[in-house]
């Protein structure tokens, strides 16, 4: 489940940092801003992959430690 989740929104962060470096591309004209900028997209992109990775291994493993409880019935 949490693969999906993150796939999703890896997904998201590839759109929203190609658009970020397409704006890049067409409006900033000055060759060292561009490879500046280019270099801050990267870093949020590792960073944010790097988020949705934990927590999708977070995830992972609350669900797997859930599983191990007993199951319970109450008594009708």
């Amino acid at each position: 489940m949490f693969t999906i989740i993150s796939d999703t929104a890896n997904y998201g962060v590839s759109i929203i940092q190609g658009a970020k470096k397409e704006w890049v591309k067409q409006f900033v004209k000055d060759d060292s801003m561009i490879t500046t900028l280019n270099d801050f997209i990267d870093t949020q992109t590792t960073y944010t992959r790097q988020m949705i990775k934990t927590s999708a291994d977070i995830g992972n493993a609350v669900s797997k430690e859930l599983g191990k409880f007993p199951n319970f019935t109450t008594v009708k």
